[in-house]
């Protein structure tokens, strides 16, 4: 906003526009357009994660896949906050960038925000990019490693000199396959914003109760929900209305 006020370029906007701005960022149209996508949707915070943590052999099983076979060239990160100042080896790459390798350190900071560096490493190679949920089998994490010959793109082969994956019934291509596939299923049971079926957060519901935009009986587990039908509902009622002339 400070960018907006006339402290940037000189660039300053009228009042109303200024407003607008405002409006749009506090209701969330950065991201998804409502709060109701608030801690929604949301699955793998690290590569290998799978939904439900009380089953550790996955979890092991991927972690042990990455390092025989992917560790040649991409080096094995390390937490900051354990291993100070340490950086990937020369010639090394992130992969894959573990959640919360870059924390932003100070009371009050969530676990999820993170420094925004250099040449950051999430930018390519976060699982939100080597993922694909849509179509678990083109994820960029298996194709990449996976041969041409077996129908992938071999990218790891022409790097390491040699073919990383050569087929889909190796048993680590199925260990790196089965998290991806469980997230996928863990979101489409959840939904996104964006999802058919999608249910806001328990928060967007209170607070729209309290404001007398959905009605005190409203059930978020099985009543019909609009989310942005009922956020137009609410900006709607901060209107400005003239009284009547004939009002008392």
């Amino acid at each position: 906003m400070d960018k907006i006020g006339g402290a940037h370029y000189g660039a300053k906007l009228e009042p109303k526009e200024w407003r607008t701005v405002w409006m749009w960022i506090e209701s969330g149209a950065t991201f998804s357009g409502t709060y109701a996508a608030l801690a929604t949707g949301m699955v793998g915070p690290s590569w290998p994660s799978i939904p439900d943590d009380s089953e550790p052999a996955p979890k092991d099983r991927t972690s042990a896949v990455l390092q025989r076979r992917c560790g040649e060239c991409h080096a094995s990160p390390r937490n900051p906050q354990t291993h100070p100042g340490w950086t990937a080896p020369e010639g090394k790459i992130l992969l894959p960038h573990p959640r919360n390798h870059v924390r932003q350190a100070g009371p009050g900071v969530a676990v999820h925000e993170r420094l925004v560096i250099p040449n950051d490493p999430l930018v390519r190679r976060s699982i939100h990019t080597l993922w694909n949920l849509s179509h678990p089998e083109k994820s960029i994490a298996l194709l990449a490693p996976l041969s041409k010959e077996a129908g992938g793109w071999g990218t790891c082969e022409a790097a390491a000199g040699k073919a990383v994956l050569t087929s889909t019934t190796d048993a680590d291509y199925r260990s790196l396959l089965d998290p991806i596939h469980r997230n996928a299923e863990r979101l489409d049971t959840i939904k996104r914003f964006d999802m058919p079926g999608f249910r806001p957060n328990n928060q967007y519901v209170r607070e729209m109760k309290r404001f007398g935009i959905l009605p005190p009986a409203f059930d978020l587990s099985h009543d019909p929900i609009d989310v942005y039908v009922t956020d137009q509902a609410y900006w709607r009622s901060l209107w400005w209305t003239p009284m009547s002339l004939n009002s008392p």
